[in-house]
């Protein structure tokens, strides 16, 4: 066989291969040779001269199936060339043995593992399953069911949803639930973020000068910005044709001048003049020229119409979307809320408290049948993990 060419690595690539006694971050863009450098460094492990690894004791993690073989087979080869250059070695010839025990897979599949390995110190049962998504989603319908039925004990949950739903139904309330429990979770510390949340929320701040506030000041100058994109576009495509330039362009340059002042208000930040400004264009949008034909026969005034549409949509979102009331109408509505928030120096989360009842089927369990009506004679649950993706 054919000796394969040594492969050269950059300083930094040589580095991270070699750097040994503490934690290592090698961030790099897709195609640079991170799995190649990773292939090395774990071979360098396994033929360190002092301190060398069994391969069996290494934990390597990745996100797909398809890239853990591949990474698998990789070290396979390369430690295999080792050995050849080194055949006298019985310890790089028991490291191959050993390589087949090395757990090497997916992040899902090491999770699976520990808690099949530890299910005894985890309190769950040894017959547990993973769940597939139309599991899991049943799992967290079910248990919403059961939360909002306990919460709709709690007077402050229930000025919460007529907050929300006007007391007709509970979908607004519920989704509201879940999306703060998606957000929540994907957070280091989900329990202690919603306590900050609560606290955030209790004060008397105007809009302009919340976290969320400026969160969504911020986001309607981008959207501000790009609709004033849009409309030059438009305009600059409009001026290619000479019936749609006199039918559009004038129009279209007024509508950019309108939308940059409107970036001009939401870059100073003051909330109540970013709405008052969003109002003057209820009735700003001015009526465009005829095209002979019709627009839909000049694909230059056909283009300017649409990027206008897009524009306009855009610019009316922020009314939808973003900035749909008034500093006093916040505030008014943060009074009638602030009974369902409670002070995070007096009392928990109502998700904390609801956590507390013992009959409420959990989120990443579900109890399975019984051991009478279980088609495979035993009981069981079925263990839905969180981030299964």
């Amino acid at each position: 066989m054919p000796e394969q060419p040594k492969i050269q690595f950059t300083p930094a690539q040589a580095a991270a291969i070699s750097a040994r006694g503490g934690s290592l971050l090698v961030s790099a863009a897709a195609g640079s040779g991170k799995t190649r450098v990773l292939v090395e460094r774990v071979v360098g492990l396994i033929t360190d001269p002092i301190h060398p690894v069994d391969a069996n004791q290494l934990l390597i993690m990745t996100f797909t199936n398809a890239a853990a073989a591949k990474l698998r087979a990789d070290i396979t080869t390369r430690l295999a060339q080792e050995v050849r250059a080194h055949p006298g070695d019985l310890h790089l010839r028991s490291q191959q043995q050993l390589l087949q025990r090395a757990s090497i897979g997916t992040v899902d599949a090491f999770c699976l593992h520990f808690v099949q390995q530890h299910f005894a110190m985890l309190d769950v049962p040894p017959d547990f399953e993973t769940a597939d998504e139309a599991d899991l989603a049943r799992i967290e319908q079910e248990t919403l069911a059961a939360t909002l039925e306990t919460a709709y004990r709690d007077p402050d949950f229930r000025a919460f949803a007529d907050l929300y739903d006007r007391g007709r139904t509970d979908n607004t309330a519920g989704n509201a639930v879940l999306e703060l429990y998606h957000f929540s979770r994907a957070l280091p510390h989900p329990a202690e973020a919603l306590q900050q949340f609560a606290a955030m929320w209790q004060q008397d701040a105007p809009p302009q000068d919340t976290p969320w506030g400026q969160n969504l000041l911020a986001i309607s100058l981008q959207r501000a910005e790009g609709a004033r994109a849009l409309l030059q576009a438009a305009a600059r495509t409009a001026a290619k044709d000479e019936a749609a330039d006199f039918a559009y362009t004038a129009v279209l340059q007024e509508d950019a001048d309108r939308v940059t002042w409107l970036c001009q208000v939401l870059e100073k930040r003051d909330w109540d003049k970013s709405v008052a400004a969003l109002g003057e264009f209820d009735t700003a949008w001015r009526r465009a020229g005829r095209i002979k034909g019709g627009k839909d026969g000049n694909p230059c005034a056909f283009a300017a119409s649409e990027l206008r549409a897009r524009a306009k949509k855009q610019i009316e979102s922020l009314r939808t979307d973003f900035l749909l009331c008034t500093g006093e109408e916040y505030a008014a509505d943060r009074r009638r809320a602030a009974c369902g928030v409670p002070s995070s120096a007096t009392h928990r989360p109502a998700a904390g408290k609801l956590r507390q009842r013992p009959d409420a089927p959990s989120a990443g369990l579900r109890r399975g049948p019984s051991a009478g009506s279980d088609p495979r004679g035993r009981g069981g649950q079925t263990f839905a993990p969180h981030g299964t993706d």
